[in-house]
């Protein structure tokens, strides 16, 4: 891919939506926010957009950009897009056969912030977001 984008998505209750799947790398399941790959001829909005839909079924009707960061600046040069999104409904999730193992997790935004701060959640992306979505809204 030439990028990537993940999505902090947070409903009118101050929840967020995070997906747990299993990472072969790590040899465990892990919570992370919705994100993945841009395809080719794909803004990294419509990533985003694309990416929320089919993980959790959301979409969203306010977006906003709160970072684009290097993944692994010492061997990839792949960016990763964070959005905030916010405004969101259920429209159904578009079943992906390689996403078949993906648990969708709605928990309170504070929670998410503890499990990112008591090192429950491993991804940096994720870690970020949760931080970058707390500064942005005040939570």
């Amino acid at each position: 891919t030439s990028g990537s984008s993940a999505i902090v998505a947070i409903n009118n209750k101050k929840e967020v939506y995070l997906v747990k799947q299993w990472r072969y790398a790590l040899d465990r399941s892990s919570i992370e926010l919705p994100w993945g790959g841009r395809k080719k001829n794909e803004t990294n909005l419509q990533c985003a957009k694309r990416e929320l839909r089919e993980e959790t079924g959301l979409i969203a009707k306010k977006w906003s950009l709160l970072s684009r960061s290097s993944i692994c600046p010492g061997i990839l040069n792949e960016q990763a897009y964070i959005y905030l999104a916010t405004d969101v409904s259920q429209k159904g999730r578009i079943y992906i056969p390689e996403e078949g193992d993906q648990e969708v997790i709605t928990i309170p935004f504070q929670q998410a912030y503890q499990w990112a701060i008591s090192k429950r959640l491993l991804d940096a992306v994720t870690i970020s977001g949760i931080f970058l979505a707390r500064e942005k809204l005040g939570l």
